[in-house]
């Protein structure tokens, strides 16, 4: 034998993901997404800027956010953001697809600092409008990048709400 495995790198590819350049960034995040939208979540709370930051969650259910520290990681990320003045301003909207009611979502002890709806977001464009949420203040909207990563479905959609306010637009997706 003897044979030594041949292994070929090849990457990375495509731009960095720079923020900092934008005003506001919109997170849409689904599914297998989440991971990286958490990475950038925490390099903005680590690299202090003048960025708006709204994040959408879209989940199965609560239980991904215990079983994998997801949830105790955002608290943190919210927690730190919020109390550093140097840092951008942070809003979490969370999705729960398989939660019949929003009154069985609010039924429940949560101990997160964001907020839960029952089912998908209905229409993102309208989800994302400038003032509909938090504190946004009057980003134009070129100075606004909504990222996407989750299920082809979701980004599709949050493109079109891209597309509807006239936002830059980035997906990032794990498909071949």
């Amino acid at each position: 034998s003897g044979t030594v495995p041949v292994v070929n790198v090849d990457g990375p590819y495509g731009l960095p993901f720079e923020y900092w350049r934008y005003g506001r960034v919109i997170l849409v995040l689904g599914g297998i997404g989440i991971t990286p939208g958490l990475s950038i979540m925490e390099e903005m709370r680590r690299e202090p800027a003048d960025t708006e930051l709204e994040c959408v969650l879209i989940l199965r259910d609560e239980q991904l956010l215990g079983q994998t520290s997801i949830g105790e990681q955002l608290n943190r990320i919210v927690d730190d953001l919020d109390t550093n003045p140097r840092s951008s301003s942070c809003e979490i909207q969370a999705f729960l697809t398989r939660i019949e009611s929003s009154k069985d979502a609010t039924a429940k002890r949560w101990d997160y600092r964001f907020g839960f709806s029952a089912g998908r977001p209905e229409d993102l464009a309208s989800l994302l409008h400038p003032g509909e949420t938090g504190d946004t203040t009057q980003v134009r909207p070129k100075d606004t990048l909504l990222f996407a990563c989750g299920p082809a479905p979701m980004v599709a959609q949050a493109e079109r709400a891209a597309f509807v306010h006239g936002y830059q637009f980035h997906r990032e997706t794990f498909e071949l």
